[in-house]
């Protein structure tokens, strides 16, 4: 997401006060996790919560210890019209220990 893709409540709430870092997720990985949130959990989500996901375990990668969570914050039901995406097959995580090489 770029800066002009920001949503305007986030400016107006001063929402780069409340962040501390970010990180890329490529569109594909999206994707892969969010067929992997259904296939595995049966979560049956959109991209959005896919990018939060792959974010999310890459955080959780560099945690020592303690618990990360994060929010599913779009539904799959609005991709049903949307092909399937094409290229691998997901890659297996198991979600109660990340692993690096997601």
């Amino acid at each position: 997401m770029t800066d002009s893709d920001l949503p305007p409540l986030f400016t107006a709430w001063q929402g780069r006060t409340l962040v501390d870092a970010t990180r890329v997720v490529e569109h594909a990985t999206s994707l892969r996790m969010r067929t992997l949130l259904a296939r595995q959990c049966g979560v049956f989500a959109g991209p959005s919560t896919g990018m939060a996901l792959a974010a999310a375990l890459d955080v959780a990668a560099e945690m020592a210890e303690g618990t990360l969570g994060f929010l599913a914050c779009d539904g799959g039901w609005k991709y049903l019209s949307e092909a399937a995406p094409e290229g691998p097959e997901p890659i297996a995580v198991d979600l109660q220990r990340p692993q690096e090489d997601w």
